[in-house]
Protein backbone atom coordinates (compact mmCIF):
# COMPACT_ATOMS: atom_id res chain seq x y z
CA UNK A 1 0.00 0.00 0.00
CA UNK A 2 1.42 3.38 -1.04
CA UNK A 3 0.33 6.86 -0.02
CA UNK A 4 -0.04 9.46 -2.80
CA UNK A 5 0.77 13.16 -2.38
CA UNK A 6 -2.86 14.24 -2.68
CA UNK A 7 -4.00 12.28 0.36
CA UNK A 8 -5.10 8.96 -1.07
CA UNK A 9 -3.96 5.44 -0.39
CA UNK A 10 -3.23 3.31 -3.41
CA UNK A 11 -3.23 -0.45 -3.73
CA UNK A 12 -3.07 -2.57 -6.83
CA UNK A 13 -6.84 -3.09 -6.58
CA UNK A 14 -8.31 0.30 -5.66
CA UNK A 15 -7.90 3.85 -4.36
CA UNK A 16 -9.13 4.90 -0.92
CA UNK A 17 -9.72 8.65 -0.46
CA UNK A 18 -9.90 10.64 2.75
CA UNK A 19 -12.34 13.13 1.19
CA UNK A 20 -14.59 13.34 -1.87
CA UNK A 21 -12.80 16.47 -3.09
CA UNK A 22 -9.49 14.60 -3.10
CA UNK A 23 -11.09 11.88 -5.18
CA UNK A 24 -12.44 14.48 -7.63
CA UNK A 25 -8.98 16.08 -8.02
CA UNK A 26 -7.30 12.72 -8.62
CA UNK A 27 -9.99 11.72 -11.12
CA UNK A 28 -9.72 15.02 -13.02
CA UNK A 29 -5.91 15.00 -13.16
CA UNK A 30 -5.69 11.34 -14.16
CA UNK A 31 -6.29 12.19 -17.82
CA UNK A 32 -8.88 10.80 -20.19
CA UNK A 33 -6.99 7.57 -20.94
CA UNK A 34 -6.58 6.59 -17.29
CA UNK A 35 -10.16 7.62 -16.50
CA UNK A 36 -11.42 5.26 -19.19
CA UNK A 37 -9.25 2.53 -17.67
CA UNK A 38 -10.70 3.19 -14.20
CA UNK A 39 -14.24 2.97 -15.55
CA UNK A 40 -13.38 -0.16 -17.54
CA UNK A 41 -12.13 -1.87 -14.38
CA UNK A 42 -15.18 -0.69 -12.43
CA UNK A 43 -17.47 -2.03 -15.14
CA UNK A 44 -15.79 -5.44 -15.10
CA UNK A 45 -16.00 -5.67 -11.30
CA UNK A 46 -19.64 -4.52 -11.17
CA UNK A 47 -20.68 -7.03 -13.82
CA UNK A 48 -19.91 -9.77 -11.32
CA UNK A 49 -21.84 -7.95 -8.60
CA UNK A 50 -25.59 -7.21 -8.31
CA UNK A 51 -25.17 -3.74 -9.83
CA UNK A 52 -28.02 -1.79 -11.38
CA UNK A 53 -28.24 -1.36 -15.18
CA UNK A 54 -27.88 2.42 -14.69
CA UNK A 55 -24.57 2.02 -12.84
CA UNK A 56 -23.25 -0.41 -15.44
CA UNK A 57 -24.37 1.91 -18.25
CA UNK A 58 -22.53 4.83 -16.64
CA UNK A 59 -19.21 2.99 -16.38
CA UNK A 60 -19.55 1.36 -19.80
CA UNK A 61 -20.15 4.74 -21.42
CA UNK A 62 -17.29 6.41 -19.59
CA UNK A 63 -15.00 3.51 -20.51
CA UNK A 64 -15.84 3.86 -24.18
CA UNK A 65 -17.59 0.46 -24.32
CA UNK A 66 -20.27 1.60 -26.73
CA UNK A 67 -22.04 -1.73 -27.28
CA UNK A 68 -22.30 -2.43 -23.55
CA UNK A 69 -23.35 1.17 -22.89
CA UNK A 70 -26.23 0.83 -25.36
CA UNK A 71 -27.39 -2.48 -23.90
CA UNK A 72 -27.31 -1.36 -20.25
CA UNK A 73 -28.73 2.10 -21.00
CA UNK A 74 -31.77 0.51 -22.64
CA UNK A 75 -32.16 -1.80 -19.63
CA UNK A 76 -31.79 1.18 -17.28
CA UNK A 77 -34.42 3.11 -19.23
CA UNK A 78 -36.85 0.18 -19.10
CA UNK A 79 -36.26 -0.19 -15.35
CA UNK A 80 -36.89 3.53 -14.81
CA UNK A 81 -40.15 3.30 -16.78
CA UNK A 82 -41.31 0.43 -14.57
CA UNK A 83 -40.74 2.71 -11.57
CA UNK A 84 -42.38 5.69 -13.30
CA UNK A 85 -39.06 7.58 -13.08
CA UNK A 86 -39.80 9.09 -16.48
CA UNK A 87 -37.10 11.77 -16.48
CA UNK A 88 -34.45 9.15 -15.68
CA UNK A 89 -35.81 6.94 -18.45
CA UNK A 90 -35.58 9.79 -20.96
CA UNK A 91 -31.94 10.41 -19.99
CA UNK A 92 -31.06 6.74 -20.52
CA UNK A 93 -32.90 6.43 -23.84
CA UNK A 94 -31.40 9.69 -25.12
CA UNK A 95 -27.97 8.34 -24.23
CA UNK A 96 -28.64 5.33 -26.47
CA UNK A 97 -29.96 7.59 -29.22
CA UNK A 98 -26.73 9.59 -29.09
CA UNK A 99 -24.57 6.46 -29.14
CA UNK A 100 -26.25 4.99 -32.21
CA UNK A 101 -26.15 8.22 -34.18
CA UNK A 102 -23.23 9.78 -36.06
CA UNK A 103 -22.63 13.34 -34.78
CA UNK A 104 -22.57 14.77 -38.32
CA UNK A 105 -24.91 12.26 -39.92
CA UNK A 106 -28.46 12.68 -41.06
CA UNK A 107 -31.21 10.15 -41.63
CA UNK A 108 -30.04 6.62 -42.32
CA UNK A 109 -26.37 7.58 -42.18
CA UNK A 110 -26.94 8.84 -38.66
CA UNK A 111 -27.85 5.42 -37.27
CA UNK A 112 -25.16 3.46 -39.08
CA UNK A 113 -22.57 4.35 -36.47
CA UNK A 114 -20.31 2.27 -34.29
CA UNK A 115 -23.29 0.61 -32.56
CA UNK A 116 -25.82 -0.32 -35.25
CA UNK A 117 -29.17 -1.55 -33.98
CA UNK A 118 -31.58 -3.86 -35.75
CA UNK A 119 -34.78 -2.22 -37.03
CA UNK A 120 -36.79 -3.93 -34.27
CA UNK A 121 -34.44 -2.71 -31.52
CA UNK A 122 -34.31 0.78 -33.02
CA UNK A 123 -38.10 0.83 -33.26
CA UNK A 124 -38.44 -0.15 -29.61
CA UNK A 125 -35.95 2.54 -28.58
CA UNK A 126 -37.86 5.31 -30.39
CA UNK A 127 -41.20 3.96 -29.20
CA UNK A 128 -40.12 3.96 -25.56
CA UNK A 129 -38.42 7.35 -25.80
CA UNK A 130 -41.45 8.95 -27.45
CA UNK A 131 -43.77 7.39 -24.89
CA UNK A 132 -41.58 8.66 -22.05
CA UNK A 133 -41.82 12.19 -23.45
CA UNK A 134 -45.60 11.78 -23.68
CA UNK A 135 -45.79 10.69 -20.05
CA UNK A 136 -43.76 13.76 -19.03
CA UNK A 137 -46.12 16.03 -20.97
CA UNK A 138 -43.52 17.01 -23.57
CA UNK A 139 -45.76 16.35 -26.54
CA UNK A 140 -43.84 18.39 -29.10
CA UNK A 141 -40.68 16.44 -28.30
CA UNK A 142 -42.59 13.16 -28.48
CA UNK A 143 -43.97 14.04 -31.90
CA UNK A 144 -40.48 14.95 -33.09
CA UNK A 145 -39.20 11.54 -31.96
CA UNK A 146 -42.00 9.71 -33.80
CA UNK A 147 -41.43 11.77 -36.95
CA UNK A 148 -37.72 10.92 -36.83
CA UNK A 149 -38.66 7.28 -36.29
CA UNK A 150 -40.92 7.38 -39.36
CA UNK A 151 -38.25 8.99 -41.55
CA UNK A 152 -35.64 6.43 -40.47
CA UNK A 153 -38.04 3.54 -41.03
CA UNK A 154 -38.71 4.65 -44.58
CA UNK A 155 -35.00 5.10 -45.32
CA UNK A 156 -34.20 1.71 -43.81
CA UNK A 157 -37.12 0.05 -45.63
CA UNK A 158 -38.41 -1.24 -42.28
CA UNK A 159 -42.21 -1.53 -42.73
CA UNK A 160 -42.95 -2.79 -39.21
CA UNK A 161 -41.16 0.22 -37.74
CA UNK A 162 -42.95 2.51 -40.21
CA UNK A 163 -46.34 1.08 -39.22
CA UNK A 164 -45.60 1.62 -35.54
CA UNK A 165 -44.48 5.21 -36.10
CA UNK A 166 -47.60 6.01 -38.11
CA UNK A 167 -49.80 4.57 -35.36
CA UNK A 168 -48.09 6.69 -32.71
CA UNK A 169 -48.35 9.84 -34.83
CA UNK A 170 -52.04 9.07 -35.36
CA UNK A 171 -52.50 8.77 -31.61
CA UNK A 172 -50.90 12.16 -31.06
CA UNK A 173 -52.98 13.75 -33.81
CA UNK A 174 -56.19 12.56 -32.15
CA UNK A 175 -55.29 12.97 -28.49
CA UNK A 176 -52.98 15.98 -28.44
CA UNK A 177 -53.93 17.94 -31.54
CA UNK A 178 -57.59 16.82 -31.56
CA UNK A 179 -57.35 16.22 -35.28
CA UNK A 180 -59.24 12.96 -35.80
CA UNK A 181 -59.29 13.38 -39.58
CA UNK A 182 -55.48 13.52 -39.67
CA UNK A 183 -55.34 10.50 -37.35
CA UNK A 184 -57.54 8.50 -39.73
CA UNK A 185 -55.34 9.51 -42.66
CA UNK A 186 -52.19 8.33 -40.87
CA UNK A 187 -53.88 5.08 -39.86
CA UNK A 188 -54.91 4.35 -43.42
CA UNK A 189 -51.25 4.78 -44.40
CA UNK A 190 -50.24 2.43 -41.58
CA UNK A 191 -52.80 -0.14 -42.67
CA UNK A 192 -51.54 -0.06 -46.26
CA UNK A 193 -47.94 -0.54 -45.07
CA UNK A 194 -48.89 -3.42 -42.75
CA UNK A 195 -51.01 -5.20 -45.36
CA UNK A 196 -48.42 -4.87 -48.15
CA UNK A 197 -45.69 -6.25 -45.87
CA UNK A 198 -47.94 -9.03 -44.50
CA UNK A 199 -47.45 -7.68 -40.97
CA UNK A 200 -50.41 -9.32 -39.22
CA UNK A 201 -49.63 -7.77 -35.84
CA UNK A 202 -49.42 -4.35 -37.45
CA UNK A 203 -52.75 -4.86 -39.22
CA UNK A 204 -54.38 -5.91 -35.93
CA UNK A 205 -53.05 -2.92 -33.99
CA UNK A 206 -53.98 -0.49 -36.75
CA UNK A 207 -57.47 -1.98 -37.08
CA UNK A 208 -57.98 -1.48 -33.34
CA UNK A 209 -56.82 2.12 -33.69
CA UNK A 210 -59.22 2.68 -36.59
CA UNK A 211 -62.06 1.40 -34.41
CA UNK A 212 -61.04 3.90 -31.75
CA UNK A 213 -60.82 6.89 -34.09
CA UNK A 214 -64.13 5.92 -35.65
CA UNK A 215 -65.74 5.96 -32.22
CA UNK A 216 -64.41 9.44 -31.47
CA UNK A 217 -65.47 10.65 -34.91
CA UNK A 218 -68.98 9.30 -34.35
CA UNK A 219 -68.63 6.68 -37.08
CA UNK A 220 -69.91 3.88 -34.88
CA UNK A 221 -71.36 1.53 -37.50
CA UNK A 222 -68.33 1.93 -39.78
CA UNK A 223 -65.96 1.17 -36.89
CA UNK A 224 -67.44 -2.25 -36.08
CA UNK A 225 -65.61 -4.10 -38.92
CA UNK A 226 -62.29 -2.66 -37.71
CA UNK A 227 -62.91 -3.87 -34.16
CA UNK A 228 -64.01 -7.30 -35.43
CA UNK A 229 -60.91 -7.55 -37.61
CA UNK A 230 -58.64 -6.57 -34.73
CA UNK A 231 -60.26 -9.22 -32.54
CA UNK A 232 -59.97 -11.98 -35.14
CA UNK A 233 -56.30 -11.23 -35.84
CA UNK A 234 -55.37 -10.85 -32.17
CA UNK A 235 -56.92 -14.27 -31.47
CA UNK A 236 -54.94 -15.70 -34.37
CA UNK A 237 -51.75 -14.20 -32.91
CA UNK A 238 -52.65 -15.22 -29.32
CA UNK A 239 -51.98 -11.66 -28.13
CA UNK A 240 -53.98 -11.61 -24.93
CA UNK A 241 -53.69 -7.91 -24.19
CA UNK A 242 -54.80 -6.94 -27.70
CA UNK A 243 -57.63 -9.48 -27.51
CA UNK A 244 -58.84 -7.71 -24.39
CA UNK A 245 -58.63 -4.27 -25.98
CA UNK A 246 -60.43 -5.47 -29.10
CA UNK A 247 -63.20 -7.12 -27.09
CA UNK A 248 -63.67 -3.98 -25.04
CA UNK A 249 -63.73 -1.75 -28.15
CA UNK A 250 -66.27 -4.04 -29.78
CA UNK A 251 -68.44 -4.11 -26.65
CA UNK A 252 -68.37 -0.31 -26.40
CA UNK A 253 -69.31 0.15 -30.06
CA UNK A 254 -72.13 -2.39 -29.74
CA UNK A 255 -73.34 -0.57 -26.64
CA UNK A 256 -73.45 2.71 -28.58
CA UNK A 257 -75.59 0.93 -31.21
CA UNK A 258 -77.94 -0.55 -28.61
CA UNK A 259 -76.78 -4.12 -29.26
CA UNK A 260 -76.94 -4.97 -25.58
CA UNK A 261 -76.70 -8.77 -25.77
CA UNK A 262 -73.59 -8.71 -28.00
CA UNK A 263 -72.07 -5.92 -25.93
CA UNK A 264 -72.58 -7.83 -22.70
CA UNK A 265 -71.04 -11.01 -24.13
CA UNK A 266 -67.90 -9.26 -25.38
CA UNK A 267 -67.52 -7.14 -22.24
CA UNK A 268 -67.79 -10.20 -19.98
CA UNK A 269 -65.14 -12.07 -21.97
CA UNK A 270 -62.85 -9.04 -21.82
CA UNK A 271 -63.45 -8.67 -18.07
CA UNK A 272 -62.45 -12.27 -17.41
CA UNK A 273 -59.33 -11.88 -19.54
CA UNK A 274 -58.27 -8.66 -17.78
CA UNK A 275 -58.93 -10.24 -14.39
CA UNK A 276 -56.60 -13.10 -15.36
CA UNK A 277 -53.97 -10.60 -16.56
CA UNK A 278 -54.26 -8.58 -13.35
CA UNK A 279 -55.22 -5.40 -15.20
CA UNK A 280 -57.68 -3.93 -12.72
CA UNK A 281 -58.35 -0.56 -14.42
CA UNK A 282 -59.38 -2.27 -17.65
CA UNK A 283 -61.45 -4.77 -15.69
CA UNK A 284 -63.32 -1.81 -14.21
CA UNK A 285 -63.98 -0.47 -17.72
CA UNK A 286 -65.49 -3.76 -18.80
CA UNK A 287 -67.70 -3.93 -15.71
CA UNK A 288 -69.04 -0.48 -16.59
CA UNK A 289 -70.02 -1.63 -20.07
CA UNK A 290 -71.63 -4.71 -18.54
CA UNK A 291 -73.58 -2.58 -16.06
CA UNK A 292 -75.00 -0.42 -18.84
CA UNK A 293 -75.93 -3.44 -20.97
CA UNK A 294 -77.71 -5.23 -18.11
CA UNK A 295 -79.66 -2.14 -17.11
CA UNK A 296 -80.76 -1.60 -20.70
CA UNK A 297 -81.77 -5.27 -20.91
CA UNK A 298 -84.07 -4.54 -17.95
CA UNK A 299 -81.93 -6.44 -15.51
CA UNK A 300 -81.28 -3.54 -13.12
CA UNK A 301 -80.14 -5.59 -10.13
CA UNK A 302 -77.45 -7.32 -12.21
CA UNK A 303 -76.43 -3.95 -13.63
CA UNK A 304 -76.13 -2.44 -10.16
CA UNK A 305 -74.07 -5.45 -9.04
CA UNK A 306 -71.62 -4.94 -11.93
CA UNK A 307 -71.34 -1.20 -11.16
CA UNK A 308 -70.72 -1.95 -7.48
CA UNK A 309 -68.02 -4.45 -8.41
CA UNK A 310 -66.36 -1.77 -10.55
CA UNK A 311 -66.54 0.72 -7.69
CA UNK A 312 -65.09 -1.77 -5.20
CA UNK A 313 -62.10 -2.48 -7.45
CA UNK A 314 -61.62 1.27 -7.94
CA UNK A 315 -61.57 1.90 -4.19
CA UNK A 316 -59.04 -0.90 -3.61
CA UNK A 317 -56.79 0.36 -6.39
CA UNK A 318 -56.99 3.92 -5.07
CA UNK A 319 -56.19 2.90 -1.52
CA UNK A 320 -53.24 0.80 -2.63
CA UNK A 321 -51.53 3.31 -4.87
CA UNK A 322 -53.87 6.18 -5.83
CA UNK A 323 -54.22 4.62 -9.26
CA UNK A 324 -50.56 5.11 -10.21
CA UNK A 325 -49.04 1.65 -9.82
CA UNK A 326 -52.08 0.00 -11.36
CA UNK A 327 -51.02 1.61 -14.64
CA UNK A 328 -47.33 0.68 -14.43
CA UNK A 329 -47.59 -1.82 -17.29
CA UNK A 330 -49.03 0.95 -19.48
CA UNK A 331 -45.88 2.99 -18.97
CA UNK A 332 -43.68 0.16 -20.13
CA UNK A 333 -45.40 -0.43 -23.43
CA UNK A 334 -47.76 2.15 -24.90
CA UNK A 335 -50.96 1.25 -26.65
CA UNK A 336 -51.59 3.21 -29.80
CA UNK A 337 -54.72 4.89 -28.47
CA UNK A 338 -56.58 5.53 -25.25
CA UNK A 339 -59.40 3.10 -24.53
CA UNK A 340 -62.92 4.16 -25.46
CA UNK A 341 -64.14 6.05 -22.38
CA UNK A 342 -66.42 4.26 -19.97
CA UNK A 343 -69.27 6.11 -18.25
CA UNK A 344 -68.40 4.91 -14.76
CA UNK A 345 -64.63 4.52 -15.03
CA UNK A 346 -62.98 6.21 -12.01
CA UNK A 347 -59.88 7.39 -13.84
CA UNK A 348 -58.34 7.40 -17.33
CA UNK A 349 -56.78 4.06 -18.24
Amino acid sequence: MNKCSTGCQVSTERFTFAHDKIRDVVYTEAGSTRRRLFHHRAFEILQAAPASPAELAHHASAAGLAVAAVSFSVAAGDEAMRLFAVRDAIAHYEQVRRLVRQPDGDGLQAVQGSVPLSPSDLSQLYLQLGWAYELSGEFAQAQSIYEEMLALAREMHAPAMECTALNRLATMSAQTNHDVARAEELLQQALAVAESSKNTAGVAETAWNLAQTGFYAGKIEASLPHAERALALSRELHQQELIGRSLHALASLESALGKWEESLSHAEEARMLYAALGNRPREVGCLCVMAEARINERRPQEGIAAARAALAISYVSFEQDSGMKANTSSAMKPNSFRPIPERCSPSPE
